[in-house]
């Protein structure tokens, strides 16, 4: 008997099982595709949800990483500022001196005013460091070529602060920029010193009850006056 000899009756069965098997196979493929696209809506919210997870905690680390470097910078700044207000008082107690070789640089730019009668008076109310600053600025103001002489008032009425570089009333202008050149050499060497208004002679004019030294002449006083007093 053929492949293709079968009765009528037996056809319809064949070709009634192809039909059914056809039907439960697109069947069972809609359900295939159904679940697949049923299995991939889930992973792809799964894949969605843990992306958005991981923004959000990129998010929360970079916001974290933020707030760490913005509290290390103001920690940094405090840091700085103590470290400045530290070296300011550090700089306001120590005492004020010259090196060598900045008492030499002076000396250098004054000797060209040499022979010049300077005096300096130290007003030892205050810092510590009164009359070893006056000593300095004397060595240098001798070591130039200046006549110096140097005085320490007794009971001083008047607060004297840094360091007062005057002339007497009625100087001329070679004095007045001899004085000048004096106090922006100073200056020039971070001392707080001032081209200061111009003085009265006479001791009575001092505001000081005495002071030791030379012997006072009013008659003798030198046209440039230096007065040391406090660190401000």
């Amino acid at each position: 008997m053929g492949f293709f000899d079968l009765s009528l009756e037996a056809a319809n069965e064949v070709y009634a099982w192809g039909w059914r098997l056809s039907l439960g196979g697109a069947v069972v493929t809609a359900i295939g595709v159904s679940l697949l696209m049923w299995g991939t809506r889930v992973r792809d919210h799964d894949f969605e949800s843990n992306i958005g997870r991981l923004h959000d905690r990129a998010a929360t680390s970079e916001k974290q990483t933020k707030e760490i470097e913005t509290a290390n910078l103001t920690l940094q700044k405090e840091v700085e500022s103590e470290k400045i207000e530290r070296l300011k008082l550090e700089e306001k107690l120590a005492p004020r001196s010259l090196s060598a070789g900045q008492q030499k640089q002076l000396a250098d730019h004054l000797r060209q005013f040499s022979g010049t009668r300077v005096d300096i008076i130290a007003f030892p109310e205050g810092t510590a460091d009164i009359l070893a600053l006056a000593g300095t600025i004397r060595e240098i103001l001798e070591s130039a070529g200046w006549n110096v002489k140097a005085f320490v008032t007794m009971g001083a009425a008047r607060w004297v602060k840094g360091v007062l570089v005057r002339t007497k009333v009625g100087s001329g202008p070679e004095t007045e920029a001899t004085a000048l050149a004096l106090a922006t050499g100073l200056i020039s060497h971070r001392l707080a010193a001032s081209k200061y208004e111009s003085f009265e002679p006479g001791l009575d004019k001092l505001g000081t009850a005495g002071v030791n030294g030379p012997t006072w002449d009013n008659a003798d006083e030198a046209s440039i006056r230096v007065e040391v007093g406090t660190k401000p």
